[in-house]
């Protein structure tokens, strides 16, 4: 009856036969006499009873220093059953009972315990359990046996940066508590121990913290404590009135006053643009008949632009690219973030709405590591109908573009005549808006390197009471520009070294 019931989706033929064999008040021997004369063997190893068996596992608690730690591993076996208790390794002096009593408990006592029980030649170990004893003075008669309480809070702490902090937590509970730290409401990665340790801070790191504290279905607070980071370092000011300076103007001044040009921040403009020269835009011509055009701007004083456009396609070519590279190993220029299809890609944010658009952009720091002269390589890629999607034909040209944005003054030459200013088609400054640049002129030789012979323009710069002053007739034509340009000198630089001292001197008096 008990095997057909197999033929069920369902059935289970041992089940069945439990099941009569309990409705008829079997016992457990019984079972085994019916399974020894099946001669079922496997079904017999299942029901015999082990040789040793740990039937009470110690438990993981945390205490604090005075109290009594006890902890119980109890076994059964077919002898007596013997005991040995072990912290780590190092087997626990007096520990050959059941149960583990150290009275009192003390800081050095925290660790992991085991117990072996042998039992003939078998031997089994119970579970680790972790003890964690607190160095902190409770009530006389408060007992660590009881619900889940916090025996250590947290302290307040001003940190200077840099230092390091380290908050502690601690609790009374069997099982052992659990942590979780949280700053301001979130909790803190890879805290979950006692004690918070950060070293180096920063102003980031501080705010209110408060830890997590749970043991088996219960859970508790600490206190919220604030961690402040006070950036200075100067013990002889720290928390003192700073001094108030005070002058002898005869009208206030503050620093929000609208800014009030005059000559002599005229010539430091001019003085600055001189300063920083950029190199002018070319346009390179490759044996497809492709051509294309570098520009350049300036973003900071050590820090280039270049964006590159193909304004001629060669008819035979379904698609072409222009990609600069090879640049000096000393210069600050990301792989990865080279000809890119706009400004920000590259990093470029001051100048992204005033650079050209339809351009791949390369934005080149660290240019006072320039060792030599910066030359790089512009790659043309192209593809035609006739060739296959994979096929390509490359073409490459060497650009020298000198020295940009080199700091020349050349306040101690002897006066220059006939000087004047020179510019690029798209010329940029650092931290300025593009200007509105007009050619009348070029010369028809060119540099070496392909590179076209500088512009010639005249400045005309605005004095006060909007009357222009400039040059004589230098064959060069005249260009309006805002003295606030800083692209390049223009003027004498005797005239401007002397406007510049007299302004001093007029200071001074």
């Amino acid at each position: 009856m008990c095997s057909l019931k197999v033929l069920h989706p369902d059935g289970s033929p041992s089940r069945t036969l439990l099941r009569l064999m309990g409705e008829r008040g079997c016992t457990r021997g019984h079972l085994l006499d019916y399974l020894q004369t099946l001669g079922n063997a496997e079904a017999l190893q299942c029901l015999k009873a082990p040789a040793l068996q740990v039937l009470i596992q110690p438990q993981s608690v945390a205490l604090v220093c005075g109290h009594n730690l006890r902890l119980c591993c109890h076994a059964v076996g077919q002898s007596p059953v013997q005991y040995q208790w072990f912290k780590s390794k190092e087997e626990v002096p007096n520990g050959s009972a059941p149960d583990l009593v150290i009275a009192p408990v003390d800081v050095k006592d925290s660790g992991f315990y085991v117990c072996r029980v042998n039992c003939g030649d078998s031997f089994e170990f119970s579970q680790w359990a972790q003890v964690d004893v607190l160095d902190v003075s409770v009530p006389c008669g408060q007992s660590s046996e009881g619900r889940l309480k916090v025996a250590i809070q947290p302290q307040s702490q001003m940190l200077h940066a840099g230092q390091t902090l380290q908050l502690e937590c601690g609790a009374v509970g069997r099982p052992i508590p659990r942590y979780q730290w949280h700053r301001n409401g979130v909790p803190v990665a890879n805290a979950k121990r006692r004690k918070l340790t950060i070293p180096h801070v920063t102003h980031d790191n501080q705010g209110g913290y408060r830890c997590e504290i749970m043991s088996g279905a219960e859970r508790t607070w600490s206190k919220e404590v604030q961690v402040v980071i006070d950036m200075g370092q100067f013990d002889a000011t720290k928390g003192k009135q700073a001094l108030e300076i005070r002058s002898s103007l005869s009208e206030r001044r503050a620093l929000n006053d609208p800014v009030q040009p005059s000559d002599t921040d005229q010539v430091h403009s001019l003085q600055w643009a001189k300063a920083h020269e950029l190199p002018e835009s070319m346009s390179l011509d490759f044996e497809c008949g492709a051509q294309i055009k570098l520009g350049f701007a300036a973003e900071f004083s050590n820090v280039l632009v270049i964006y590159t456009h193909i304004i001629k396609k060669p008819a035979e070519l379904s698609s072409c690219q222009a990609h600069v590279t090879d640049f000096p190993q000393e210069l600050d220029v990301d792989p990865k973030e080279m000809n890119r299809e706009t400004p920000e890609e590259t990093g470029v944010y001051l100048l992204s709405s005033s650079l050209p658009q339809h351009c791949l952009y390369t934005r080149l720091g660290s240019l006072q590591k320039l060792k030599e002269e910066l030359e790089f390589t512009v790659y043309l890629r192209g593809t035609s109908p006739a060739m296959d999607d994979d096929d390509v034909v490359c073409w490459t040209k060497k650009v020298n573009i000198g020295k940009p944005l080199i700091a020349r003054l050349d306040l101690h030459e002897a006066t220059r005549q006939n000087s004047c200013l020179h510019t690029c088609l798209m010329p940029h400054s650092p931290g300025q808006s593009p200007a509105t640049v007009h050619r009348t002129h070029q010369h028809p030789k060119e540099h070496p390197a392909g590179l076209p012979s500088p512009q010639c323009h005249h400045l005309h710069v605005p004095a006060v009471g909007g009357v222009e002053h400039g040059h004589g007739n230098t064959g060069c034509s005249k260009v309006a520009r805002s003295t606030s340009m800083p692209i390049e000198a223009s003027d004498d630089m005797d005239e401007l070294q002397t406007a510049f001292i007299n302004s001093l001197q007029l200071q001074q008096s």
